[in-house]
């Protein structure tokens, strides 16, 4: 045996050989291990960046509803998940302007910007929130406070008036609270009708100045956060998540195929050395010592890998638990659903893959919002809104969706993946509040015409439906005053039924009721013009007020009326020598040039009424 051949047994080339393989080996372990770090690393990433868009959604949330103080403070809290999100970017391998990614640095830095230009927009949405939500309070306890000095300082016959406008201006400060007030304008006119008719109460003056500071504070601030959520909108944070998400996604499959083709050669250097060493070693079970102690480190490889699996498992596994998702192909067959999909809806995954989505389509939902839905998607674009959805066993349940298409390299759409969360408790809300809405409104209806009535039956005298003596005080200084403006003649006749009392004594009080119930309407009859008043004064005396452009016409109108009684020939034959019932009047004729009050008329045409009934009666002076 020569020395080469003792070199060959004593194992020198296949030593120098096994060690080159270990070698080889060891790189392929320490570049697996690298490329598993960095992929856990990416996929980490990619998750967060996943998840983000929730979380987006969650800020843009704020800006389409009311949201009290803890919602914001949860939001808030959130936008942590944000700022660990910039910081996996930053530290990302190729994260560097002067490398050749120059494109995601820069929707870096505008995801960073908007980032906190958004969370800005958030404190300060919130901080006006808050005084909204102050101001609000103020003003219902300004209300009740208003309302108990109205009945201590306001003469009852103006406090319902004050009070009724004052529940109008509250009324629409609970519309400003829901964002439902669209005329600002009757609110400033119904405020300042309620400081003109308060203005004479030094104490209501004081209590309006401060429920109009705090109206103009919760309209200011509706008007700073409408523009604030204008401002968020226009930030479209979610899509620079979906440009990086796209951008890392691609750059990462590159490098699973690098990698890919990188352990193939070195697989293949390792196994050709192995069999070039099988061949040349004449020591087989040096040989076999070898691939065994190759096993063990490919074994422990392999343990290293399946526990980047596990880890990669649990998070899909959270993922898959909490996020309502799923995907389906071009024509819309459900080709993967999350375990929240399947809780939510009820159905079994069995059940859902490889049917289309409406399995769970709601008949609430018109065709017409997916039409348009499926417009949007299959354009490329990305489609949002709220879908109402039926569960398996008939229940319905509320989710704000976002759909989004899915490309393959050359940009063309392979499929559509969903994400949802569950809103029915908003719906439900919403629905509260319209419900409430409709209350309130059925109320106010019942009240005003409580309001109508109670009115009416204050002015209307109950015997003969006729205006009474309160209204008659209440319309005859106005009346005078029109027609002195207007420089008419104003009309005041005085109308009494003659002998009544002996009728009433003779026929009875019941039938002198029915005998008045019909003078009046009579009388009623007789009135020819619109702004012509009779009132029923007390038992059987009558006041007609009227205005008119002749003396001679108002003479002829007054005796009219007297003449249409006796017509009416209800018998009384104590009422001599007529022996039916009849009228005498006094009446007094004001030019519209001379100063006159009601007093004096009343006094002037109760005279002539005297002189009437010492004439004979069932006459008229003027």
């Amino acid at each position: 045996m020569n020395k080469k051949d003792e070199k060959v047994l004593k194992g020198g080339s296949s030593n120098k050989l096994l060690i080159l393989t270990f070698i080889l080996f060891l790189i392929e372990l320490v570049y697996i291990s690298s490329s598993r770090e960095n992929r856990a690393r990416e996929y980490t990433l990619l998750y967060e960046l996943k998840s983000l868009k929730t979380l987006n959604q969650k800020i843009e949330t704020i800006f389409n509803k009311n949201t009290n103080h803890q919602s914001f403070d949860s939001i808030v809290d959130d936008t942590k998940a944000f700022k660990k999100v910039l910081l996996l970017l930053e530290a990302h391998a190729d994260f560097n302007e002067k490398k050749v990614h120059a494109e995601f640095h820069e929707l870096y830095l505008k995801l960073q910007n908007n980032f906190r230009l958004s969370n800005d927009y958030i404190e300060r949405y919130k901080s006006w929130n808050g005084l909204s939500i102050n101001s609000t309070r103020a003003v219902f306890d300004i209300h009740a406070y208003f309302k108990k000095r109205i009945h201590e300082k306001v003469p009852p016959e103006k406090q319902h008036e004050i009070e009724r406008l004052l529940d109008q201006v509250v009324f629409m400060v609970a519309l400003i609270s829901y964002d439902r007030l669209s005329d600002y304008e009757l609110l400033e006119e119904t405020l300042q009708a309620l400081k003109e008719i308060s203005s004479s109460y030094e104490s209501l003056k004081k209590t309006i100045i401060t429920l109009e500071k705090h109206i103009q504070v919760l309209s200011e601030g509706q008007e700073i956060m409408q523009a604030l959520k204008i401002e968020n909108e226009t930030l479209h944070v979610g899509d620079t998540i979906d440009k990086i998400y796209v951008l890392l996604l691609d750059d990462y499959t590159l490098k699973d195929k690098s990698n890919s083709m990188n352990l193939f050669a070195l697989n293949g250097m390792v196994f050709l050395l192995l069999l070039f060493l099988f061949i040349t070693s004449r020591k087989e079970e040096k040989l076999h010592q070898e691939v065994y102690l190759l096993n063990m480190e490919l074994e422990a490889h392999i343990n290293e890998v399946e526990s980047v699996n596990t880890q990669m498992k649990k998070l899909i596994d959270k993922f898959d638990a909490n996020v309502i998702a799923s995907e389906t192909d071009k024509k819309g067959i459900i080709l993967y659903v999350s375990k929240a999909f399947c809780d939510i809806s009820g159905y079994t995954q069995e059940e859902l893959l490889g049917h289309p989505h409406n399995i769970v389509r709601h008949a609430d939902i018109s065709k017409e919002v997916y039409k348009e839905m499926w417009a949007t998607i299959q354009s490329g674009k990305e489609w949002r809104g709220e879908i109402k959805n039926c569960r398996k066993d008939g229940t319905a349940y509320w989710v704000d969706v976002v759909i989004s298409p899915e490309f393959d390299r050359r940009g063309e759409i392979i499929g559509y993946s969903a994400i949802r969360h569950l809103i029915t408790a908003k719906k439900e809300l919403e629905a509260l509040s319209l419900s409430l809405e409709e209350q309130v409104r059925s109320r106010t209806i019942e009240l005003e015409e409580m309001v109508q009535q109670v009115e009416k039956l204050s002015v209307t005298d109950e015997l003969t439906g006729l205006y009474n003596r309160r209204y008659y005080a209440q319309i005859t200084n106005n009346e005078i005053k029109r027609a002195q403006r207007h420089k008419v003649i104003f009309g005041y006749l005085i109308l009494d039924i003659d002998n009544f009392k002996l009728y009433n004594d003779h026929y009875g009080h019941q039938l002198g009721d029915i005998v008045l119930q019909k003078v009046a309407k009579r009388m009623l009859e007789s009135l020819e013009r619109p702004d012509d008043f009779l009132f029923r004064m007390g038992g059987e005396e009558f006041v007609i007020i009227f205005t008119g452009e002749r003396r001679e016409n108002a003479i002829t109108f007054a005796k009219k009326i007297i003449q249409s009684i006796s017509s009416l020939e209800i018998e009384h034959k104590y009422n001599e020598p007529y022996g039916v019932i009849t009228v005498s009047g006094g009446l007094v004729l004001c030019d519209g040039n001379k100063e006159y009050d009601e007093d004096s008329l009343y006094r002037r045409s109760d005279e002539l009424l005297y002189e009437a009934k010492s004439a004979g009666r069932n006459c008229l002076k003027v």
